[in-house]
């Protein structure tokens, strides 16, 4: 009987023993699922973080290339401007149109001219 007890008891502590590995590989398996959701899950995360930040900065580039060109329109446009008042100027300031003005308010060419003299003084006569 103490031969049958001990196979008896043998055969528990091998069946104990296998429960207990099984138990280790079912708990190694929820860590190790647990493990990978979360590093997933992080992984997931990081990868819709890096996508709206790329979307962001194309965004943010598309729209300063419209201002840049808007600038650069604008640029275009005061240089013309700046061509057509420099060319005003300079018809402007021709002899011709300076007599027309001058005729216009009533200025007459003198008849006589008189030039000074740096040397002279002029306060004593």
């Amino acid at each position: 009987m103490t031969v049958y007890l001990n196979v008896v008891e043998l055969g528990r502590s091998s069946a104990k023993r296998e429960s207990l590995r099984k138990k280790k590989r079912d708990s190694g398996k929820a860590e190790r699922k647990s493990i990978f959701s979360g590093s997933f899950l992080w992984l997931s995360g990081f990868t819709v973080l890096v996508m709206v930040g790329y979307i962001i900065t194309v965004n943010m580039v598309a729209t300063s290339g419209y201002g840049i060109k808007a600038t650069e329109n604008r640029i275009e446009v005061l240089k013309n401007e700046n061509d057509a008042l420099k060319i005003k100027i300079s018809e402007m300031q021709s002899i011709d149109t300076l007599e027309k003005k001058a005729l216009e308010l009533g200025m007459v060419e003198p008849e006589v001219i008189d030039y000074v003299n740096e040397g002279e003084n002029l306060a004593l006569k």
